[in-house]
C-alpha cells in the first residue's frame, strides 16, 4: 500500500489558525501552503476546510481527519527524537522566550556554553516582557515569573523570588521612610509596568500570608527593572521588584529595604509544552540550565 504523508501543511495551518502563520513555521510561502492543502483536498475528493477572509475552519470531515493526522505527526516527532537520542546529539533551532531582566542576566549568558557544549543547536531567544503563547507561537520552551495558568504546559520551577521595597539611602534621608504600605501613596513610586496601565497602579504586598493591594504614583514607569534601578540609585524615588535584582545594590548600601516586613513571593519557573516524548534539544538545555544557574554569582545591570 503506497501511503502519501502529505499533510504536515495541512496539519500545521490547522494548529496555527492560518495560511501565513503556517508559511512562517515551516519556512515556506503563503501560497506554497494553500496549494498543498487545495492538492491534499483534491487527492481526498473532499473539502477539508472553509477558508474566508478572515479565517479558516474545519469542515466536520476535516476536523476527523485533522485529529488522526495530527496523531500520526506527533508519533512521527517522536520517533525522531528517539533516533536523535540514540545518536547522542541533539540537532535543530531551539526557540526560547525569556523575560528581559532575567533572561539578560542569568540566561542569556549561559546560552553560549550551551551552543558549544551542543554544535548542532541554534538558538533563537525572543526577550520581552510579554507572556508568548507557546503553541501557538512555536517556542519550545520559556522562563516565567509568577503564577503559571496554561495547563498545557509543563513547569519546572527554578527558584523562589521575594519581591522587595527599596530607596537610595539619600531619598530616605530626603524624603523619609514609609512606616506602613498606606503610606506609600505619599512617596514617589517608580512603578514596574508590564501592561501600560499606569493611570491606576497598584502593589500587592503581603504580611503574615495576607495579600492587600495598596495604591501608588509615581513620576516614572517602565517595564524595564533596571531602568527603575536606575532611578531609584539616583534618589528619584522607591522600587518594588524581585530581591534578585536588588541583593548586590543593597550588600553595597547603595538602596536599603523599607516595609521590611512586607513584601511578596512568587515562583522562577521554566515552562514548556507537554509531550509524551521530550525533544532531546529541549531536555539537554533544561538539565543545563539546573546544572549551571547561579543566582548567588551574577553582576548586576546598571543602564548608563
Amino acid at each position: 500500500m503506497n501511503i502519501e504523508i502529505d499533510f504536515v501543511e495541512f496539519v500545521t495551518t490547522v494548529q496555527h489558525g492560518s495560511f501565513s502563520k503556517a508559511a512562517s513555521i515551516l519556512g515556506v510561502s503563503k501560497s506554497h501552503i494553500s496549494k498543498q492543502v487545495s492538492r491534499l483536498e483534491q487527492r481526498l475528493g473532499v473539502q477539508l476546510l472553509v477558508r474566508s477572509t478572515r479565517k479558516i475552519s474545519l469542515t466536520e470531515i476535516g476536523r476527523a481527519y485533522f485529529e488522526r493526522c495530527e496523531r500520526i505527526l506527533d508519533e512521527v516527532r517522536e520517533a525522531e527524537s528517539v533516533v536523535s537520542e540514540i545518536k547522542g546529539e541533539p540537532q535543530g533551532v531551539l526557540n526560547i522566550s525569556l523575560p528581559n531582566t532575567v533572561g539578560e542576566r542569568y540566561i542569556v549568558p549561559l546560552i553560549a556554553g550551551f551552543m558549544s557544549r551542543h554544535p548542532g543547536i541554534r538558538v533563537n531567544a525572543s526577550i520581552s516582557t510579554r507572556n508568548v503563547d507557546l503553541l501557538e507561537e512555536n517556542f519550545d520552551l520559556a522562563i516565567r515569573i509568577g503564577k503559571l495558568a496554561e495547563s498545557r504546559l509543563v513547569a519546572r520551577k527554578l527558584t523562589d523570588i521575594r519581591w522587595i521595597v527599596c530607596a537610595s539611602p539619600d531619598y530616605c534621608k530626603n524624603y523619609g521612610v514609609p512606616a506602613t504600605p498606606d503610606e506609600l501613596v505619599q512617596h514617589n513610586c517608580l512603578v514596574f509596568d508590564l501592561f501600560g496601565a499606569h493611570s491606576e497602579s497598584y502593589w500587592s504586598l503581603s504580611n503574615a500570608g495576607q495579600i492587600t493591594r495598596f495604591p501608588v504614583k509615581g513620576i516614572y514607569f517602565s517595564n524595564n527593572a533596571d531602568s527603575l534601578i536606575n532611578c531609584a540609585l539616583e534618589d528619584i524615588g522607591l522600587v518594588y521588584l524581585p530581591d534578585l535584582f536588588l541583593r548586590d545594590y543593597i550588600n553595597k548600601a547603595a538602596l536599603q529595604q523599607v516595609l521590611t516586613d512586607w513584601g511578596s513571593e512568587t515562583a522562577l519557573s521554566l515552562v514548556y509544552p507537554y509531550s509524551r516524548h521530550l525533544s532531546i534539544k529541549v531536555r539537554r538545555f533544561v538539565d543545563y540550565l539546573i546544572e549551571n544557574l547561579d543566582f548567588e554569582k551574577t553582576r548586576p545591570v546598571v543602564m548608563s
